[in-house]
């Protein structure tokens, strides 16, 4: 594309996000580069950036392998040379820089790599993915950490990631969010949602359909990242009960397996149940499902404020419900074969036609070239949102009044937003705050 812009994307991967963007770019014959330090552990399709590139795997690959002390060290300094000798040949290279899941040539070292980023003019993006961008009081996939029951090391791991964003936000020109987890941004924010996520699988739905015809049994997969974060516990019992009313079902849960696996299985199924705590509808799992024509049970606190924050077309097609619901949201796709099969053609149109690589992609280059609408951003300090994600309700009040009661309003990082931290404070302790609450003791 002639004038288009020469982007870099890096340096991690998540659900095929960034492989995905990348390809997207290409197809829109846009001059793209995609670099990771890591082989991802569900072995998505991760194409390679040429010779530096190849140097970033096998150091990775070489630093997972070796045992001595000594060795890894090496490697370790290896790699942060590699960062620095990337940064400096991507200045010469790159006008615009996406970065993923906070991730950058030096994020550790304060973001300073962002600060060299900005005097040579380059614009900055940064996508964030959920975990990098929300309150670690409210993720439960990060609070299952034993070392985060300490109440001062949660209140220190929510200072640093209101730190880390707020010097992100100094830099990046664009910062892609979904709502919900905004609850440390300041600067209007690019709806995540809005822009979408890309993704593309090839499969013969006409084999797959013919496979399943006829068949009484109901196929269910559930294929959790993080069984506790998904809830998965609740779907088990769920699962167990419906089949105690008399219902078909042969559950296929899989656990760590690669992601070439996981398709196959995707192929083979009814429907999914992905998760029971998630503040988006279609999250990746549920994505790749869709291509499929596989549609989705989905659970999350976030299922009516969804439709105040998107127009209705623009609403992920899923069986998206109260997580209080999660066994007649299932048993209604067992027994409704024609919704089912209509809410997985629905999701499937929606993916083709809104989130295919190339429609992201140019999506995003109208974020570059300044064209985007009004509509695709949100001023995030109207956001109030208090359930976080992968965290049942009760568990994430249970940590919120404990925080609350030894460190101090103060300790949830939000100040500068009054509305979102009184929510807080009233879904913790079912009351206002007390008298003097604000004067408390908070830790140091």
């Amino acid at each position: 594309m002639p004038g288009s812009p020469r982007i870099f994307i890096g340096l991690t991967e998540i659900a095929g996000y960034y492989s995905q963007l990348k390809k997207g770019f290409d197809r829109l014959h846009v001059d793209c580069d995609y670099y990771y330090r890591d082989d991802h552990p569900f072995k998505y399709e991760m194409p390679a950036s040429g010779f530096i590139q190849k140097l970033f795997s096998g150091i990775a690959q070489k630093r997972k392998t070796t045992r001595n002390k000594f060795g890894r060290l090496v490697l370790s300094s290896a790699m942060r040379t590699m960062n620095l000798i990337l940064l400096l040949y991507s200045l010469f290279k790159y006008d615009v820089f996406i970065f993923g899941y906070k991730q950058c040539f030096f994020p550790k070292l304060l973001f300073v790599d962002l600060m060299v980023l900005k005097l040579f003019k380059k614009t900055i993006i940064f996508v964030f993915n959920g975990s990098d961008a929300r309150a670690p009081y409210g993720d439960g996939a990060i609070l299952s950490d034993k070392k985060l029951a300490d109440i001062r090391r949660l209140v220190k791991a929510s200072v640093k990631q209101k730190r880390d964003i707020t010097i992100i936000e100094k830099y990046a020109d664009f910062c892609v969010v979904h709502h919900p987890t905004a609850t440390f941004f300041t600067n209007r924010c690019v709806s995540f949602l809005h822009l979408g996520m890309p993704v593309e699988k090839e499969v013969s739905q006409e084999a797959v359909e013919e496979k399943l015809s006829g068949r009484e049994t109901t196929i269910i997969l559930h294929c959790p990242s993080h069984p506790e974060a998904k809830g998965t516990d609740r779907i088990r019992s769920a699962i167990k009960s419906l089949k105690g009313k008399g219902h078909q079902i042969e559950f296929v849960e899989i656990i760590g397996k690669p992601h070439s696996f996981v398709l196959e299985q995707l192929q083979q199924c009814d429907f999914v149940v992905d998760q029971m705590y998630s503040p988006t509808p279609m999250p990746g799992f549920v994505t790749e499902a869709a291509f499929f024509r596989k549609p989705a049970v989905i659970c999350g606190y976030f299922h009516d404020q969804i439709r105040e924050i998107l127009p209705p077309d623009m609403v992920p097609p899923s069986h998206y419900v109260h997580p209080d619901d999660v066994e007649p949201a299932i048993e209604t796709l067992i027994n409704d074969r024609d919704y089912r099969a209509a809410l997985g053609a629905k999701a499937h149109t929606f993916v083709t036609a809104m989130w295919a690589p190339e429609m992201v992609a140019g999506r995003f280059l109208k974020l570059i070239d300044g064209t985007a609408p009004n509509e695709w951003f949100f001023d995030p300090r109207t956001i109030v949102y208090v359930h976080g994600a992968c965290i049942s309700e009760e568990r994430g009040r249970n940590i919120l009044r404990t925080l609350i009661n030894h460190a101090g309003a103060a300790s949830l990082q939000v100040p500068d937003k009054p509305s979102q931290e009184k929510a807080f404070v009233k879904f913790a302790l079912h009351e206002p705050p007390e008298p003097g609450f604000e004067t408390q003791q908070r830790p140091d």
